[in-house]
């Protein structure tokens, strides 16, 4: 077996070539290969951090709700979710303008034809980008 002699100082250490250290000295020079995978490690999402009590990260946390939905859920999921935000607005705000213009008999028609008016396009607005989201 060979054996390396290290001196420091007033010490000398012998070091076998079968051992790592031996391999470490000062003077002997080591090759160093990098080698680079095929594939590039694949990166993980950051975990969401869901905030409920928190006033400005509500709106925030709502927009991630909804964007996580993806075509492949359940299809009670995708149709809860078009009552909750699509079908339940128009229902109440229509039933509001007609309770309205029965309370005001005079021209109360004239301002739920008005309120039509600016309701149901910003309604169909948002129908639309749903439908555009949940289109097969």
């Amino acid at each position: 077996m060979k054996t390396k002699k290290i001196e420091i100082g007033n010490f000398s250490f012998e070091v076998p070539d079968n051992v790592s250290a031996g391999n470490n000295l000062p003077g002997t020079r080591v090759d160093i290969k990098a080698e680079k995978p095929d594939e590039p490690d694949q990166l993980e999402d950051a975990q969401y951090v869901f905030r409920p009590n928190d006033p400005l990260q509500y709106h925030f946390d709502h927009a991630k709700a909804v964007s996580t939905i993806s075509s492949s859920q359940k299809p009670w999921v995708k149709k809860t979710w078009f009552i909750i935000f699509v079908l339940m607005p128009l229902v109440f705000g229509e039933l509001a303008m007609s309770v309205l213009a029965v309370k005001t008999p005079p021209e109360g028609w004239k301002i739920f034809a008005m309120m039509n008016v600016i309701f149901l396009p910003i309604w169909s607005i948002y129908y639309l980008i749903w439908r555009k989201t949940n289109r097969k």
